[in-house]
């Protein structure tokens, strides 16, 4: 009777120790996450985080499972809901651990908002993606706006703000229009 006590214990101990590891791994980034239609979040930044807040305030989507890759060494989303890999966004390894041949939407979020050079790793990363999965529908941030174009080439959703900010520039290259005759 003694033994089937300290057998049953010793059981549960090792069953909720190997489940807080698993708890701990997918907090880390660790695990492989096997989920179909998803919200994929690559890269993160400032301004990931109200980002995927609004993602959550349209009724259609807050149901929606989200993996977030990044190269941080925890979770870097506050949701509760949302999976995390850890990685670089732009590698196949990344992309498989994070089920992007089976996702429906993805946002790609600029390394440095403030620097024109995160512009080739967003490049990076849509390429390896449009590799894995040629269906999905991306959004990206940029911040050079003289790459927008190749980018609309690749099919990429660019913020409107963007394409306003690009407009306004061209505008200010052309000569002011001829006053009309009277």
């Amino acid at each position: 009777m003694i033994m089937g006590v300290g057998t049953l214990g010793a059981l549960a101990a090792t069953l909720a120790t190997a489940l807080l590891e698993v708890r701990e791994r997918g907090k880390k980034g660790l695990r492989s996450w096997n989920v179909q239609e998803h919200l994929l979040v690559l890269g993160w930044n400032s301004k990931s985080e109200a980002a995927l807040k609004d993602f959550r305030l349209d009724p259609r989507y807050q149901e929606m499972p989200i993996v977030v890759v990044a190269e941080t060494d925890a979770t870097p989303t506050s949701d509760p809901d949302a999976r995390f890999v850890r990685g670089n966004p732009s590698r196949k390894e990344a992309l498989e651990r994070a089920s992007a041949s089976t996702e429906v939407v993805a946002m790609v979020f600029a390394r440095d908002p403030s620097d024109a050079r995160s512009d080739h790793h967003t490049a990076l990363t849509v390429l390896s993606l449009r590799r894995m999965n040629p269906t999905v529908k991306i959004g990206a941030e940029l911040v050079s706006h003289g790459r927008y174009v190749a980018f609309q080439m690749a099919e990429v959703a660019i913020p409107k703000i963007l394409f306003a900010e690009i407009l306004r520039l061209i505008a200010e290259l052309r000569p002011p229009p001829d006053p009309a005759p009277a």
